[in-house]
């Protein structure tokens, strides 16, 4: 599924600004889409009679031009009004969901994933689950047990939902 069909999916509305990070990706979020994903998820825009019709019309006749598609794609940005961190946000719930859905079964492994994530995203101080004390053998040994990544999951679980419910708030 088209990853921004799937923001849409979580609840989230889709914004000019969303979809720039999306395509160029920002110190916190790599890069999502393709341009082809984006043309795929605005021409099925472009059927529904939408409010965006006339932006998507001037990019899809600019569409063999990357140069003139991000003149545009950031003018359109610019004039929204959507805060540009809270789109940074969703692409982070996304990419989260996408992590607690495909978790390992392992321990190990899974604890690996969610520790990975939370230190790529450069947000370990805003994430919802404990890290093991660093040089500490004992802290570390106990961390890494069934017990401790069914708590994360659940917490991650919790963190993810509120998550979202804060972010479809804030963009009401």
């Amino acid at each position: 599924m088209n990853k921004l069909n799937f923001i849409e999916k979580m609840g989230f509305k889709i914004t000019w600004k969303l979809i720039c990070i999306g395509l160029w990706g920002t110190d916190k979020i790599p890069v999502q889409i393709t341009y082809a994903e984006l043309f795929d998820y605005l021409e099925k825009r472009l059927n529904n009679n939408d409010l965006w019709l006339d932006e998507i019309v001037l990019l899809i006749c600019e569409k063999d031009s990357q140069m003139k598609i991000h003149d545009l794609l950031c003018k359109f940005a610019d004039e929204e009004s959507s805060d540009f961190k809270l789109q940074e946000r969703k692409w982070r719930a996304y990419l989260f969901y996408n992590i607690l859905d495909n978790l390992s079964d392992d321990c190990l492994q899974g604890l690996l994933q969610l520790m990975e994530f939370w230190t790529l995203i450069g947000l370990q101080n805003e994430s919802p689950i404990d890290f093991p004390k660093s040089g500490d053998k004992l802290s570390i040994k106990n961390y890494f047990t069934s017990s401790t990544y069914k708590q994360q999951i659940i917490k991650s679980k919790v963190w993810l939902e509120n998550e979202m419910k804060t972010i479809a708030v804030q963009e009401s």
